[in-house]
């Protein structure tokens, strides 16, 4: 059984040697990009509807239409 690279040793690597990782290395450092991007809408999404509810406006008009979805992350 061979250990997996996190995302933070990944980081510095050059791409060749990225590359060069086994299969099984790329797959999980994709389905963690995939993770990463997920939250980060997410918190895109929040932030937006939060701001705009500080602000006084309805969430839809900042957070893209995702009103109950935002809601519900800010509960």
């Amino acid at each position: 059984m061979s250990t997996l690279p996190t995302l933070d040793q990944i980081e510095g690597m050059p791409i060749a040697a990225v590359a060069a990782l086994p299969a099984e290395a790329l797959a999980q450092l994709v389905d963690d990009l995939v993770v990463l991007v997920e939250h980060s809408r997410r918190l895109q999404t929040v932030i937006a509807a939060a701001l705009a509810l500080r602000a006084g406006r309805p969430a839809p008009q900042v957070a893209g239409g995702h009103t109950a979805e935002a809601m519900r992350w800010l509960r």
